[in-house]
């Protein structure tokens, strides 16, 4: 009918309007984005381009990958190609990121063992948080780390319960199943508190 027409068009002179106004006030923009490293499923399939399989995708990624660095990196999931990121760029931030849980909580992992927390954000635009401690950690704490599985996890606790806790960070590596890749991607994370002396 030419009433329901009208309310279309209507309806898309609208959602234009909406993205020059996002394009054009910083501010306003910042208030309706839509943050990719703390949206939930549901969330992210109101989103232009965005069905229930990319979402799934997206949030599959941030799992085994970490959060998102810049809307750039919403390339790396299958689905997005340059025109997709396009309409989603004045829609979308990665201001936080996805283990951080609720705004105003403070983050699941803190550093026992009185570490200091990172002296700078690992990437642009990612939160500063505690790290994990990689020699009291528990193995539901390791999880919480990009690319740790309860697999890993347990392996990591095993090593450390055998051989003795780690002296540094790259001592991960000895773990079975973390090599040189996936240890970069942990480092931001975690630190070593209280290693063992050595002698002069």
């Amino acid at each position: 009918p030419p009433g329901r027409a009208r309310r279309g068009a209507s309806g898309g002179a609208m959602t234009a309007l909406l993205t020059v106004a996002l394009l054009a006030s910083p501010a306003l923009a910042e208030g309706l984005q839509t943050d990719v490293n703390a949206a939930g499923h549901s969330e992210l399939t109101r989103l232009p381009g965005i069905g229930k399989a990319i979402a799934q995708r997206i949030l599959d990624s941030r799992q085994a990958q970490g959060p998102f660095a810049s809307v750039d990196d919403l390339r790396r999931v299958k689905g997005i190609g340059a025109r997709t990121l396009e309409k989603l760029r004045p829609l979308v931030t990665v201001a936080g990121s996805p283990s951080a849980g609720p705004k105003g909580a403070p983050p699941p992992s803190q550093v026992q063992g009185g570490s200091s927390p990172p002296r700078a954000s690992p990437r642009p635009g990612r939160e500063i948080r505690a790290r994990i401690n990689l020699n009291t950690a528990t193995p539901a704490e390791l999880q919480t780390l990009p690319g740790v599985g309860p697999k890993t996890a347990s392996a990591i606790v095993s090593d450390r319960n055998d051989r003795g806790p780690f002296a540094t960070v790259e001592a991960l590596t000895r773990v079975k199943g973390i090599g040189k890749g996936k240890l970069a991607k942990i480092r931001p994370f975690v630190a070593i508190a209280d290693p063992p002396t050595k002698a002069p």
